[in-house]
């Protein structure tokens, strides 16, 4: 498992932006929601003035040791390595899954839908 999470720690903390909740206000039965610009939390902790020096320094010096691409081609092979390993030990996963295909479920809103989707639940998820 160590194989599996080792190239997402430094992919998600150095290269991955996320955008932070500022405020929320609620206006009748909806909620406006205010984010801030999105960065990565290396960059947060760059901009943030309680990060020592030292610490500062180490982190870019670790940031520059990562190459993002390199980082993102090790998690995809890591992922699918791990679904391998789940396949051979469980027949009844490929049986179900139709070999090592990625299964997910999407969001739909508004008009678009196909034919062939069929809409579940008050979120109306989408499974294909």
């Amino acid at each position: 498992m160590p194989g599996f999470i080792a190239p997402w720690s430094p992919l998600l903390n150095f290269f991955m932006p996320t955008k932070k909740l500022e405020s929320k206000v609620k206006v009748g039965s909806k909620e406006i929601k205010k984010y801030d610009e999105p960065r990565s939390p290396y960059q947060r902790l760059l901009e943030s003035e309680a990060l020592p020096p030292e610490v500062q320094a180490e982190l870019t010096r670790l940031y520059g040791l990562y190459n993002s691409v390199q980082l993102q081609h090790t998690a995809n092979k890591a992922i699918l390595a791990l679904r391998e390993a789940v396949a051979v030990q469980s027949p009844s996963f490929r049986k179900e899954s139709g070999g090592l295909k990625l299964h997910f479920k999407m969001r739909h809103f508004g008009s678009g839908q196909k034919p062939n989707q069929r809409l579940k639940g008050p979120g109306k998820e989408a499974e294909f």
